[in-house]
C-alpha cells in the first residue's frame, strides 16, 4: 500500500512539473526522418533552469512531450502518435525528443 501512494505521489509530482514546464523548455526543430510506416520528428528540447540531470527530469520531459504530441488519426491511412522517446544529449541542459508519427494501415 505505502509503495502506491508513493508511486502515485511520484507520478502527480511528474505530471505537474510537465505543466509548469511548457513555457520554460526551449524547442528546437532538429527534423524529420522518413521511417518504415511513417516519419520521425526529432526535436532538441533545452532547460535552462535545472537541465536533464536525472531520470525524474527525462520522465518530466517525456510526459510533456507526450502530453504535446500524441494523437488519433480519424480514418485508414492517417497518421497517429502513440509513442515519444528521449535520447540522452553531449549538454545535461538538453535531450533529443523523438516523436514517432506513423500512418494507419
Amino acid at each position: 500500500m505505502w509503495q502506491q501512494v508513493q508511486l502515485d505521489a511520484e507520478q502527480t509530482y511528474i505530471d505537474n512539473e510537465a505543466a509548469r514546464k511548457d513555457g520554460i523548455y526551449k524547442v528546437q526543430q532538429i527534423g524529420l526522418v522518413d521511417s518504415e510506416g511513417g516519419q520521425d520528428q526529432y526535436m532538441l528540447v533545452t532547460d535552462l533552469e535545472e537541465g536533464f540531470p536525472d531520470e525524474t527530469s527525462k520522465q518530466i520531459v517525456w510526459r510533456w512531450a507526450y502530453d504535446l504530441n500524441t494523437y488519433e488519426g480519424s480514418r485508414p491511412g492517417d497518421f497517429f502518435c502513440h509513442h515519444i522517446s528521449i535520447l540522452d544529449h553531449y549538454s545535461l541542459k538538453s535531450v533529443i525528443v523523438v516523436v514517432h508519427h506513423r500512418r494507419d494501415a
